[in-house]
């Protein structure tokens, strides 16, 4: 009996370590997993932000701001009656899935992309206002003050798209050469 002992002690021994080993190299396997799929998530969520803002840039850039300004307070002079109209912009079509997954993103993009979205939101409010009842009830000159403030804040949301269209360039970049 004392023969067969040691051997089985021996086998029972390597037969553990090999046992361990693998639950360490099945864990790092799984960890590294993880971690390629999380940045395939990053950068996935990242991507769909990016064609969302260039998307809006393009709208942005289609018309000059200015221009548009000088038309309106040429027609506040010449037509009587005449009340400018701003349309809504179109909504973030990805913006429940950037609520639901903020937390992905890294801190630069989350802060550049918020600031852009909070701009777009805030136009929106004030178009609402732009176009409701009580706007056509003000004097010319407050309507005009105001649709000057509604243009500059359009210019103020095309520099913020373009930085947070920059910031997510910059991370998905980063990204490519972790």
């Amino acid at each position: 009996m004392e023969r067969w002992v040691g051997p089985a002690i021996v086998a029972a021994l390597i037969s553990s370590a090999i046992g361990l080993l693998g639950l360490y190299v099945n864990a790092w396997l799984t960890i590294r997993l993880e971690r390629r799929r999380r940045k395939e998530k990053i950068r996935d969520v990242q991507i769909a932000l990016l064609s969302e803002i260039r998307a809006d840039i393009h709208n942005l850039r289609f018309f000059d701001l200015d221009d548009n300004l000088a038309m309106v307070r040429e027609r506040y002079g010449k037509v009587e009656g005449y009340v400018a109209r701003p349309t809504l912009s179109p909504p973030l079509l990805l913006e429940g899935m950037l609520k639901s997954e903020v937390q992905t993103l890294p801190a630069p993009v989350i802060d550049a992309v918020f600031l852009y979205a909070r701009q777009k939101a805030a136009i929106d409010l004030f178009v609402q206002d732009l176009r409701g009842p009580y706007f056509e009830t003000r004097s010319k000159e407050t309507q005009l003050l105001m649709y000057s403030d509604y243009i500059e804040m359009k210019k103020v949301e095309l520099k913020l798209a373009l930085n947070a269209r920059d910031t997510i360039e910059a991370s998905l970049d980063a990204g490519l050469r972790d």
